[in-house]
């Protein structure tokens, strides 16, 4: 055997250890971060009907380059979540203008059985989708109030 097939046998090794080694790096990651985020669900309001229920859940990574994110579902009364948010806040602030203070998190008011209402201080971003979803086949208006 030569030295360059010698050499291109070590080379095609090193490549295949490399790709092996990142791969079982990125599987181990892939176990592990899945519970690194913190999800707790901080509110549970029930419509005036009493047909459903809207629940907040804090997204946390508990780092300090990751945002304390809010996620809205609507969900029959008494049920777990399920399907997607319908809403997502990122960074949501309250503002006390009594004691000068902040805290992450949005408040949330049923206007009506049909009417839904967010209200925040200030936040980086809002993703929603629709401002008006079906669930159980009642149509839900979401509306965002930045108060000031």
């Amino acid at each position: 055997m030569t030295w360059a097939k010698l050499l291109k046998i070590l080379f095609w090794i090193v490549v295949i250890g490399i790709i092996a080694f990142i791969i079982l790096v990125m599987t181990i990651f892939y176990i592990l971060g899945k519970d690194l985020v913190s999800e707790i669900e901080t509110h549970r309001h029930v419509s005036p009907d009493r047909k459903l229920d809207a629940v907040v859940i804090e997204a946390d990574a508990g780092a300090l380059t990751t945002s304390v994110m809010q996620r809205l579902y609507i969900v029959k009364r008494g049920d777990q979540l399920s399907g997607k948010a319908v809403a997502v806040i990122d960074s949501p602030v309250i503002k006390n203008k009594e004691t000068n203070s902040t805290k992450y998190g949005v408040i949330v008011q049923w206007k009506s059985p049909s009417e839904l209402v967010v209200q925040y201080s200030d936040a980086k971003h809002i993703y929603m989708n629709h401002s008006t979803v079906e669930v159980n086949d009642e149509k839900i208006h979401i509306e965002f109030d930045e108060m000031k």
